[in-house]
């Protein structure tokens, strides 16, 4: 036997050597397109999937996948997407929540080839994958997480297993409102306030700093709430939120004034504070009260800028070599910036386009122009050209520019727009509802000049089509796409100021810091930001 363990041992030794040898002098051991085992595998599985479906003529769940890891399971539901026939079974396999959130909470998830297969799944006459999915979602945490966790809420140790769950669930609200299906996010979110209302129910010995996780969650939850009660139009239970949110935004002034917290935790605090700020004016703006969202978005620009100043003089260094507000204005090289840079320039972009719909909406309209813009090259240059945040930010200026009656730049927007939220999420997106909407609404306005309306009726009628497949139960959306058609079809409008205004092009404006961003809208709006300051809803608003 020692003999035979020997010559093993020696075998294996001169094989290794043989393989490193060759590696080094350049010849290959096997052909360079040769597929790994792993490829081999995966595609032999799919084909095996592909031969069942064909003989059963309907799509069977797959049980296997369940138990797979994250990074094979990638690579299957991958290898599916070349094959049509399996839409059926992809649609299934994406639309199980045990499915889904080994792919959403992966390690280092691949949200590229996770898009990539919801729209192709999209394609088999069922595009409602995320809505049916967040039901599933919401249904098994109703019925088979929480029971369990409100039996043993008290528990120790079970604090960790709430806090999972909550985070997993904010994580996926935020990326269902982002994706465009507010209601579905309004839904999960629901469940996430239920989770963290558990941990509110935790015996005193619960640590502080717990106990300051708690709140910084809640407080999230809340802002993502608002976010997607605004997205499917829920005012009534937006206006809820807002009070929870105004509330904790007076709990959080008193609580600054009469502790001494470190330095870190006012900077998270302030952070969060923003963005609290931020969702306040945007609920403001969709209530049409101008006065309080004006109010709202100049303390979230003026808190963003005494950040800066506050980061700028803790670190003398960069002073010397940017200016203020270049810290969190602009992406470090590769398009990307660490944590909470990255997270300031989302603030940043978001009150620029806040406070250029609000001049927009009091028509002064140059400001307006200036400040939409600016948000517009911060999120081309931070993002990239085919990201899901510089679609939202192109958005914005399209629709701005709709408003100022800048018809043909705004038409290039919204298409512009409508390319990239076809490349990220597939046009059988709610996103490309309104998108569509927005266009035939454009291409009428255009068609006074042109005399041209079929453009218009055109994509109202894609509109309609894909409310119809996506949100059938949205009477409200439905409605004002039929509107908009019957305004097409009835043909020109002979009392609408067909004329058309030229504003600066977005290119046309250099990049200003944050700082002379804040003077010049102080030094154009001076007066009018006087007044608002003055108001005395905007007490009421605090």
């Amino acid at each position: 036997k020692g003999d035979a363990v020997n010559v093993g041992l020696t075998m294996i030794s001169e094989l290794f050597n043989t393989m490193h040898k060759a590696r080094f002098s350049g010849i290959r051991i096997v052909p360079e397109n040769s597929p790994s085992l792993q490829q081999s595998c995966v595609r032999a599985f799919v084909e095996s999937v592909l031969l069942r479906s064909e003989e059963s003529g309907g799509s069977e769940r797959i049980e296997q996948l369940q138990f797979l890891p994250a990074t094979l399971l990638t690579a299957i539901l991958n290898r599916m997407c070349a094959y049509p026939a399996l839409r059926g079974v992809l649609r299934d396999e994406l639309a199980d929540p045990v499915t889904f959130m080994k792919l959403f909470n992966g390690y280092a998830p691949d949200y590229g080839t996770l898009e990539k297969c919801l729209r192709e799944a999209a394609l088999c006459g069922r595009p409602q994958i995320l809505k049916d999915l967040a039901n599933g979602y919401c249904d098994m945490l109703r019925t088979a997480v929480l029971p369990p966790l409100r039996k043993d809420s008290s528990r120790p140790g079970c604090d960790s297993a709430i806090m999972a769950r909550a985070l997993e669930t904010l994580k996926f609200g935020a990326y269902l409102c982002e994706a465009g299906w507010c209601r579905a996010a309004v839904d999960v979110l629901t469940v996430t306030e239920e989770l963290l209302a558990l941990l509110a129910n935790q015996p005193p010995s619960l640590a502080a700093a717990h106990r300051s996780t708690h709140r910084q969650l809640t407080v999230k939850c809340l802002v993502q709430l608002l976010r997607a009660q605004i997205g499917a139009c829920l005012t009534s239970k937006a206006t809820v939120t807002v009070g929870k949110l105004l509330s904790f935004v007076d709990g959080s002034t008193e609580t600054t004034t009469t502790s001494g917290a470190k330095s870190t935790n006012i900077s998270i605090s302030t952070t969060l504070l923003v963005k609290v700020f931020l969702q306040l004016g945007n609920y403001y703006y969709h209530v049409q009260d101008l006065d309080r969202c004006h109010f709202w978005a100049l303390r979230a620009l003026a808190t963003l800028d005494a950040q800066a100043e506050t980061a700028t003089t803790t670190d003398s260094s960069s002073a010397a070599a940017a200016g203020v507000g270049d810290e969190i204005d602009e992406p470090t090289a590769g398009g990307s910036g660490n944590g909470d840079g990255a997270s300031q320039l989302g603030d940043v972009i978001e009150v620029l386009q806040l406070i250029a719909l609000f001049c927009v909406a009091k028509e002064r309209h140059d400001l307006g122009n200036m400040l939409i813009s600016q948000a517009v090259r911060r999120a081309r240059a931070h993002y990239g050209s085919l990201h899901r945040r510089y679609a939202d930010v192109l958005q914005h200026y399209g629709f701005a520019l709709l408003r100022m009656n800048a018809i043909l730049p705004a038409i290039t927007a919204f298409t512009e727009c409508l390319d990239i939220v076809g490349r990220v999420y597939g046009l059988l997106s709610p996103h490309a509802v309104v998108l569509e909407g927005y266009l035939a609404h454009c291409f009428y306005l255009r068609s006074h000049t042109t005399g041209r309306f079929d453009m218009a009726l055109r994509h109202a009628d894609a509109a309609l089509d894909l409310a119809r497949q996506l949100m059938p139960g949205s009477r409200l959306v439905r409605r004002q796409l039929e509107a908009t058609r019957d305004l097409i079809l009835r043909g020109p409008d002979r009392t609408l100021v067909t004329k058309e205004s030229e504003p600066s092009r977005e290119r046309d404006y250099r990049p200003f810091t944050l700082h002379e961003i804040r003077e010049k809208f102080y030094e154009l709006d001076s007066s009018f930001e006087r007044e608002a300051l003055a108001s005395p809803s905007c007490g009421l608003a605090c």
